[in-house]
């Protein structure tokens, strides 16, 4: 029974978090005129961490997102060209997929049972939570970098991060839209 209700808990907390497990955090890194930059490069290199994946095409992701990036970029006005044609940015990522593991108790609900003990006042008509048995919740997680830097200093100007859960068994049209999506929250706080 216990490996039933850890099984089903476990499944009602993976649904949970694959709908809404895209957490993202931005911030400009450096005073910089926005307004005088007009141009971007790709730097050099695939920068995918998914060793521990086979069934994670690494070409395919990296086209993924340098596709969705150039579309935010270009939505702000933004021009890519080659490095050797003097851009004002250098747009570099970070991509990785990796295990996770939590381990929470589940609160068990004490009331009336609490009371008899003395735990609580019952002229307060108070409830007291303590903690049950823990579960263990296994996911695959996916985290997306994005930086953009002056070309010229090469001072990292602007980041941002976005991590969610990802599903393995996903199309390929499914994992292009769940980066195009984070993409496009990853640009809403843009400086621009």
């Amino acid at each position: 029974m216990y490996i039933a209700r850890l099984f089903v808990t476990t499944l009602v907390l993976l649904s949970i978090a694959a709908c809404s497990s895209l957490t993202v955090k931005s911030k400009e890194l450096a005073d910089y005129n926005w307004g005088n930059a007009k141009t971007y490069a790709w730097e050099s290199g695939t920068k995918i961490s998914v060793t521990d994946f086979p069934e994670i095409d690494t070409a395919t992701l990296n086209k993924f997102i340098r596709s969705s990036i150039d579309k935010r970029l270009a939505e702000l006005d933004f021009k890519r060209v080659s490095p050797t044609d003097n851009p004002d940015l250098i747009v570099t990522y970070l991509a990785a997929v990796r295990h996770n593991i939590d381990v929470h108790e589940t609160p068990k609900y004490y009331n009336e049972a609490a009371i008899e003990r003395r735990q609580i006042n019952p002229s307060h008509n108070a409830h007291i939570w303590a903690t049950g048995s823990p579960r263990v919740v296994e996911y695959t997680e996916g985290a997306l970098g994005v930086v953009l830097k002056d070309a010229r200093t090469k001072t990292e100007l602007w980041q941002s991060v976005a991590k969610s859960v990802v599903d393995l068994d996903a199309s390929q049209k499914k994992r292009q839209s769940r980066i195009d999506s984070a993409s496009k929250v990853m640009f809403k706080s843009f400086p621009k």
